[in-house]
């Protein structure tokens, strides 16, 4: 073989990409939302451990089932495409994926979607796919989509997703009294009401706005300047 006919690094998965997509030497498909994936085994399998126990090992119903298609329920079909298509290039979810959305809305529906692809990642174990959705998240923390990021850290149990939450929250806060310990002292509940308060305060555009203005309480008993630090 001449060296002009050795693949470069990195077609290999190309070429598996692109083999995905148009269906060639595939071995699997699945059936989401009525659309259907076709994959290869042995590249999911490296991949997941659920995805090896499912397609090779004797265990599941679905090893059996592999070659006629695995129907799979409770998941959008963009979003398992999706996480095919980070399993054979896992470039798709890059440092710009939220620099190339230029609005709020556009970097909302983006927070929303990298959530849906980080719960079917986790449902298949798909680690690399998971940290990367979570570092995406990190990357894209901004006041506009916050506190959704804030409360997907806390139900998920995200440590440091929820550290770099709060030292957002810190960093930008209006007034710039309130210190990282007195936030990290708050229980999950009150860290959202500050979290929300804040973000009015950077949706209206005025430090000055009170909270009974912003029609949102607490109930840790502390003084009114937590939710708003300028007063």
């Amino acid at each position: 073989m001449s060296s002009d006919s050795v693949p470069p690094i990195g077609s290999v998965f190309e070429n598996l990409n692109a083999w995905r997509r148009e269906q060639r030497y595939c071995d699997v498909q699945f059936e989401v939302e009525g659309e259907t994936f076709a994959a290869h085994r042995l590249l999911l399998a490296a991949s997941s451990p659920v995805f090896k126990a499912m397609l090779y090992d004797c265990g599941l119903k679905e090893s059996t089932d592999a070659l006629f298609g695995i129907k799979v329920d409770d998941v959008k079909a963009a979003d398992f495409g999706l996480l095919l298509h980070c399993i054979y290039d896992t470039t798709t979810i890059s440092p710009t994926t939220f620099l190339d959305a230029d609005s709020a809305p556009a970097r909302q529906r983006l927070t929303q979607h990298l959530i849906r692809v980080w719960h079917v990642a986790d449902r298949y174990d798909v680690s690399n796919v998971r940290v990367a959705c979570e570092s995406m998240l990190e990357l894209g923390i901004s006041w506009s989509h916050i506190d959704t990021i804030l409360q997907f850290s806390v139900e998920q149990q995200l440590a440091q997703l929820n550290e770099k939450c709060v030292d957002y929250l810190v960093q930008q806060q209006p007034g710039n009294r309130i210190t990282k310990s007195t936030l990290i002292q708050l229980d999950a509940d009150d860290m959202m009401t500050v979290c929300k308060a804040w973000q009015c305060l950077w949706q209206c555009g005025d430090p000055a706005v009170r909270p009974e203005e912003l029609k949102i309480t607490t109930t840790f008993g502390r003084s009114p300047w937590i939710l708003n630090p300028s007063l």
